[in-house]
């Protein structure tokens, strides 16, 4: 076995919800659960969803309690990040850690159609913090309200979401240990982990 160490990784709950690598409401949350009902799986048929659900999509103001402080920003998506992918390479926090005690709030200001290629592209170089649009900061509770809460998704997966609630995320510090090589510390084997790790937790 390469040689490495055994570390504590931080997982989070959104309500009642586990996650380990995001979880998030807005566009994506609603691409999500289009996703969900589609017959057609792969990269294209989601871009293509993306394409379709932007011209009717309208972003929400969202109140935002991190660890006590309170924000109203209104925003194109709202994603909390523990781990610093998204799929398909897509990087929102590319700075998060499975590791580091915190979770990463990502907020996506309203932006045109036209801007969705250069974001795309920033998030899979790993440059999107850079953007104009993106703000960032970290906290260990976040509670989200917004009259217009409708969906909310789960590790990429769309999940209930109850609009009279408020949208609550928790950091769960050492649910698991997990077996980290040090050749291996890449972001491709980090996204297997959490993979392996949330079917483990879950089954």
């Amino acid at each position: 076995m390469a040689e490495g160490l055994k570390k504590p990784m931080d997982a989070g709950y959104a309500n009642e919800h586990l996650f380990l690598s995001n979880a998030g409401v807005g566009f994506d949350a609603v691409i999500a659960d289009r996703f969900r009902h589609s017959k057609k799986r792969g990269l294209i048929n989601y871009a293509r969803l993306v394409v379709g659900g932007f011209t009717s999509y309208k972003p929400a103001v969202y109140k935002i309690r991190t660890d006590g402080k309170e924000t109203e920003v209104p925003a194109f998506l709202m994603t909390v990040a523990n781990g610093n992918q998204f799929g398909y390479d897509f990087k929102l926090a590319p700075q998060a850690s499975l590791f580091d005690g915190e979770l990463d709030v990502c907020m996506v200001r309203p932006l045109r159609f036209w801007d969705l290629l250069p974001l795309s592209v920033s998030s899979l170089r790993g440059t999107v913090g850079e953007s104009r649009y993106m703000q960032h900061f970290t906290g260990k509770e976040i509670t989200v309200a917004s009259p217009d809460l409708s969906c909310l998704q789960v590790d990429g997966d769309a999940v209930p979401l109850t609009k009279e609630k408020p949208f609550i995320l928790t950091l769960c510090l050492a649910l698991s240990r997990w077996w980290c090589p040090m050749a291996a510390k890449n972001a491709s084997y980090e996204q297997e982990e959490i993979c392996l790790q949330r079917d483990r937790l879950l089954h």
